[in-house]
């Protein structure tokens, strides 16, 4: 979705675009989103009061575990697949492929714990080593 010689601006268009499409469904949103290069930590997981809101996340390129999942629920609340006012983010990682971030708890299923796929829990939990669990105000992530 994102590459590396993308400026802000073709993120911004990028991402616009994207989130305009009429076919959009979780499970396409989920696989777009595995598209984007996993870049070393730029946001803390454990201390969602200090991360950036997902535009200045998209706008800087901040594509660590955690901002590529505070972008894909941003882009799941648009296309209202998010009903709750409260995010589960639990702070995992996956233990086979060495990501360590927040993933989004949905449905049953961890976003964003393997590339492309709606893990159910009880796997992602299996093959993951589980740090911590925050619960946030959706809107949070846009402020």
């Amino acid at each position: 979705m994102f590459e590396k010689h993308h400026t802000p601006q073709d993120r911004q268009r990028i991402w616009r675009d994207f989130r305009s499409r009429e076919d959009l469904t979780v499970d396409i949103i989920v696989k777009e989103f595995s598209k984007i290069k996993v870049l070393d930590r730029y946001l803390d997981y454990y201390t969602p009061k200090t991360w950036p809101n997902v535009f200045t996340i998209l706008y800087d390129g901040m594509f660590c575990q955690t901002g590529i999942t505070l972008l894909m629920i941003a882009t799941l609340d648009f296309k209202n697949f998010i009903k709750d006012d409260q995010l589960i983010l639990p702070v995992i990682s996956n233990n086979e492929i060495g990501n360590t971030g927040i993933v989004f708890s949905f449905n049953n299923n961890f976003l964003n714990f393997a590339p492309g796929e709606l893990v159910p829990k009880e796997i992602a939990l299996e093959q993951g080593t589980l740090f911590q669990t925050h619960t946030i105000e959706k809107k949070s992530i846009y402020t």
